[in-house]
């Protein structure tokens, strides 16, 4: 079926069977497509602004450059779907599966993402801005060089996600996330709320953590090579095996800290703020800048 550019608005198309159908450049601004089925279907350049898509199956349809502008979200299924530049801007989400769905560089804007899974999809360079991302799943996506700004992720899952060069930025929180294993390599965290985040595991190879609060975070095992963590506030964090060579952490502050077995070989530990609840233990610090008043470890042999 072929209604390709068709002027579609406020159609009642509820239950209808559109799978495989060229839709492309069609407008569907305010349509009801509540329980019908775009399985793959193409809706490239479509106009869904206000469309009504409750229970509909979108799976592998292609939504490249379509507006999605204050469409209706519930239930819908994406699994397998593909967005290229999509743009959701206002919409309204209800259980909704992004599941290994392909959005290259699509736009979330001002929506509320709590209740929707991403898991495993592919999102290289998505933008997300001043959304509501609390518990949201985005466990082994991929999200190379994508940007959080106001991204209210507390809570949230990035097991195993690559967000390698992306950022989180301009008030975005993620107070216990969960980054266990992900992939954050040259990612900019400078001044982001990781307070009881779990990233064991992690790779925050050159990744930016000036500022950050990570009281009470769990960062053991992670490789964080030529990392800034610049002021960053790591009271009471779990840095156990960590690998920090290279890494800059001057200014930081480590009273309660658990640093056993750690490597900060060649870092920068210039005015780093400890105490005697410090633990040191077989931490490996050779050629370490080392402040006057820095404990020194135990010395490995």
């Amino acid at each position: 079926m072929d209604l390709s550019g068709a002027f579609l608005e406020s159609a009642n198309l509820a239950g209808t069977v559109l799978r495989d159908a060229k839709l492309t450049g069609t407008v569907l601004a305010r349509a009801d497509l509540s329980g019908a089925s775009l399985s793959g279907a193409d809706l490239s350049l479509a106009n869904l602004g206000g469309a009504t898509l409750v229970g509909t199956d979108c799976t592998f349809a292609v939504f490249d450059e379509a507006t999605l502008m204050g469409a209706k979200l519930a239930g819908t299924v994406f699994a397998g779907a593909r967005f290229d530049k999509t743009m959701f801007l206002e919409a309204v989400f209800e259980d909704v599966s992004f599941a290994s769905a392909e959005m290259v560089a699509p736009l979330f804007m001002k929506v509320d993402l709590r209740r929707v899974s991403f898991v495993g999809a592919r999102l290289p360079q998505a933008r997300f801005i001043d959304v509501e991302l609390e518990s949201g799943d985005f466990a082994s996506a991929e999200l190379p060089q994508a940007q959080f700004i106001q991204a209210r992720a507390d809570r949230a899952d990035f097991t195993g996600a690559d967000v390698s060069g992306g950022s989180f930025a301009q008030g975005s929180s993620c107070v216990g996330a969960r980054f266990g294993s992900a992939r954050l390599v040259g990612t900019m965290l400078r001044g982001l709320s990781l307070r009881e985040a779990s990233l064991a595991g992690a790779d925050l190879s050159k990744a930016d953590l000036s500022g950050a609060d990570l009281r009470g975070a769990s960062l053991a095992r992670v490789r964080g090579r030529d990392a800034r963590l610049v002021r960053a506030d790591l009271r009471g964090a779990d840095l156990r095996g960590a690998d920090l060579l290279g890494a800059i952490v001057q200014k930081a502050r480590i009273e309660g800290a658990d640093l056993t077995g750690a490597s900060l070989a060649r870092a920068d530990l210039a005015l780093v703020r400890s105490d005697e609840a410090t633990k040191l233990d077989r931490v490996l610090s050779t050629d370490a800048r080392v402040h006057p008043k820095w404990r020194e470890p135990e010395v490995v042999r």
